[in-house]
């Protein structure tokens, strides 16, 4: 990936998740287990 595709990719990013909503039901989804347990989601 060139640095101009990384830096696109991590605006994205950084937008998406910006979204407390969004952020949570991504991190519900994709973490395991043994973290979402340590997370407060509220």
């Amino acid at each position: 990936m060139t640095k101009s595709s990384l830096s696109q990719h991590d605006s994205l990013f950084k937008k998406f998740l910006g979204d407390i909503t969004v952020a949570r039901d991504f991190l519900e989804i994709h973490l395991p287990p043994h973290l979402r347990e340590r997370c407060d989601f509220s």
